[in-house]
């Protein structure tokens, strides 16, 4: 029975690092090396269970049937056009303000303490970003990662009703509002007053 419920705890945690792997690729900037990825998505996502597998599916389907250029500017459009839908999880919950410096200081000291030092060309708030650390299966950093995603679920919620306006207008937004609920489901639900320091808008 033990052996059992070990490798079941195995699977859940190979699981969820690869909903957190194949979310930090669909979600990044699709450069040239994109369809690449994409293709390894899809592979990847062939071990989940259908209901987990079927958003990344939609995703890149949607994503191979549009010319490279229109995808890089659907990516624009939605993520880096004003504040509508940031990817920067410490704008949700401090906004623009001198106390966004200390927040993303706290990323940077949590990937050290796993013994990562970040030196990536986004923030190290960046979605992509600490999704690509927490997927780490076996390694400190899914503990870590998944720690400050689970800290920072309110802004994912925040992102994810954001987009989820947005596409009722754009293909895009719908898309990528069913990747960010797939990584909610890889978190534990809010306990009571967790979300109070979240901002309403970034």
């Amino acid at each position: 029975m033990r052996l059992a419920v070990r490798a079941r705890r195995q699977a859940d945690a190979r699981s969820v690092a690869l909903i957190r792997k194949a979310a930090s690729i669909c979600l990044s900037y699709p450069g040239i090396g994109f369809p690449i990825q994409l293709a390894l998505v899809e592979r990847a996502v062939e071990e989940l269970d259908d209901a987990a597998a079927e958003p990344f599916r939609r995703f890149t389907g949607y994503a191979a049937s549009l010319d490279p250029y229109d995808l890089a500017s659907a990516y624009v459009e939605t993520f880096d056009q004003g504040d509508r839908a940031l990817l920067h999880l410490t704008r949700w919950r401090a906004g623009d303000t001198a106390n966004r410096g200390e927040e993303i200081v706290k990323f940077i000291t949590a990937y050290r303490e796993a013994g990562y030092e970040y030196g990536g060309e986004e923030l190290p708030d960046h979605l992509p970003v600490v999704l690509d650390f927490a997927s780490c299966a076996g390694d400190r950093a899914s503990e870590v990662g998944g720690a400050l995603l689970a800290e920072y679920r309110g802004a994912l919620v925040k992102l994810h009703e954001s987009l989820e306006r947005a596409g009722g207008r754009e293909e895009y937004a719908r898309h990528a509002a069913e990747l960010v609920e797939a990584v909610l489901r890889t978190l534990p639900e809010t306990t009571p007053g967790s979300s109070s320091a979240e901002t309403s808008r970034p």
